[in-house]
């Protein structure tokens, strides 16, 4: 991965313009410009705004380290016995899944400087912030590293919509179910579930949220307005589908495998 990042360079478009627009005012005055005109993800922005100092030499290094800590923390949370056999397979299947990923979503979230900034490296930063409370689902909780939680949690719920969204739902069902089962709270838990609740609202009332909504449906679907309900549903379901059969084909055909063999399974039970 290393030799593959150290080839590839910048592109033109967005990269090039964070480049030019980063040298061109101090970093209060770009966070304040983009917040109220373009987006709330002031932590992908800020790293936005010192990662192309050097032209992205720094990214192509960092860039393969965060794919395999994602790699890594995937399997911190889904390997519960340390012990478990099984692991090891597991393992296997967590890198070779890179490989099923569609050529089109690594070019636009791996492979492109601003594209990994803004999606792969929030999305690590989440993952590395539910960890804690994956250990304290399965009772192995550990507030050794509670500050870097609290870090990746800041900087997730302020890097991506999805992401931080996503990651609010999930922690807060963590913790409840943590209290019920247990009668018992977690500190650090507790704080990181706010600082994320906290990070994902000054994320979402961004200003300029609506400039980049209003800009982006003019670019990518003029005539949404002109739409009624069912014809925005009918598109969004062939946008979904055509991305699905286009981009997702070996992702698509290894999950109607699945759901077949289970098929398969569940009729010779009957």
């Amino acid at each position: 991965m290393l030799y593959v990042h150290i080839l590839h360079n910048m592109q033109p478009g967005d990269d090039f313009w964070f480049q030019h627009a980063t040298r061109s005012y101090s970093l209060l005055d770009y966070l304040q410009l983009r917040y109220m005109n373009w987006t709330g993800r002031m932590s992908a922005e800020l790293v936005l705004y010192f990662i192309f100092r050097d032209g992205g030499v720094v990214w192509k290094f960092i860039n393969p380290l965060f794919l395999t800590l994602m790699a890594y923390s995937i399997s911190r949370i889904i390997t519960v016995k340390k012990s478990d056999k099984n692991n090891y397979i597991l393992n296997w299947y967590i890198c070779i899944g890179w490989l099923l990923i569609s050529k089109s979503v690594i070019l636009d979230s791996i492979m492109w400087i601003t594209g990994s900034i803004v999606y792969l490296w929030p999305m690590l930063a989440a993952l590395v912030a539910v960890i804690p409370f994956i250990d304290a689902l399965n009772k192995n909780y550990n507030k050794k590293f509670s500050m870097l939680y609290i870090f990746c949690a800041v900087f997730a719920s302020m890097g991506e919509e999805q992401i931080a969204l996503v990651l609010v739902v999930f922690i807060i069902i963590i913790n409840l179910h943590i209290y019920i089962r247990d009668k018992k709270n977690y500190k650090y838990l507790i704080i990181e579930n706010i600082v994320v609740i906290l990070g994902s609202i000054i994320l979402l009332i961004a200003p300029g949220n609506l400039v980049r909504n209003q800009q982006e449906t003019i670019n990518w679907l003029p005539n949404y307005s002109l739409y009624s309900k069912w014809e925005i549903m009918f598109n969004g379901v062939q946008w979904l589908l055509q991305t699905l059969l286009n981009d997702s084909k070996v992702i698509l055909f290894l999950v109607l495998l699945v759901l077949g063999i289970l098929l398969y399974l569940s009729l010779i039970h009957i």
